[in-house]
């Protein structure tokens, strides 16, 4: 047999005593009309017990319903909080350390803005129709040395240009960087000259590169 729990269980033991009292009030009070046989100092004393055993019925009656209401919705709220063994049980996660590819860089020539600089060895051939700028660095600057244009697949370590580019920025082909801006086959302005036709020339009069056509 478990061993009885008085704290916790106090509250039983209060409410069994109270309604004990109102229980033996309430005869008492119909005892004592009923032996009053008319007599009016005992019929009224009998009443004003019953009145009392009334109240405090309705008292022990509200108090009950307040507790078990309260006690209730703290239970609920028990039954929503995960409980240490339910944690326990949850499946372990295993997280992976992963890196997240470097957000494209770009740099302003000539009012525009081109994806890169990018060294130009190992980037030596476009990838789409582009205005290219030929860049040479030194430090965390770079000269502007050519502004042209070419088609997807153009190898620029074979421009004619090469030599100039080459002897401007040290004799270092480290050195040298490349900046693009890709453009559709088909973006074009106005009739006879493209829109990347005016992009470059504009960029090269902002720019006044050291090697030009």
């Amino acid at each position: 047999m478990n061993n009885f729990d008085l704290f916790s269980n106090l509250h039983l033991i209060f409410f069994t005593i109270f309604f004990l009292v109102v229980f033996v009030l309430f005869h008492f009070a119909v005892i004592s009309l009923i032996l009053a046989k008319g007599n009016p100092e005992k019929i009224l004393k009998g009443r004003k017990i019953l009145k009392s055993a009334f109240i405090s019925l309705s008292v022990f009656l509200f108090t009950l319903l307040i507790f078990y209401s309260v006690s209730y919705f703290i239970k609920k709220g028990e039954v929503l909080e995960p409980s240490e063994d339910s944690l326990k049980n949850l499946p372990q996660l295993s997280y992976q350390r992963t890196s997240f590819p470097e957000p494209p860089n770009f740099i302003e020539i000539g009012k525009y803005y081109f994806s890169g600089p990018v060294p130009l060895e190992g980037n030596e051939k476009l990838k789409k129709e582009s205005i290219f700028a030929v860049l040479c660095q030194k430090d965390n600057d770079y000269a502007i040395l050519y502004i042209g244009d070419g088609q997807s697949g153009l190898n620029l370590l074979k421009h004619y240009q090469y030599n100039c580019w080459l002897s401007s920025c040290f004799n270092s082909k480290k050195s040298l960087y490349l900046a693009v801006i890709p453009f559709a086959s088909d973006d074009s302005l106005t009739i006879g000259e493209s829109k990347k036709d005016i992009m470059r020339k504009e960029i090269i009069k902002n720019t006044n590169p050291v090697c030009f056509d």
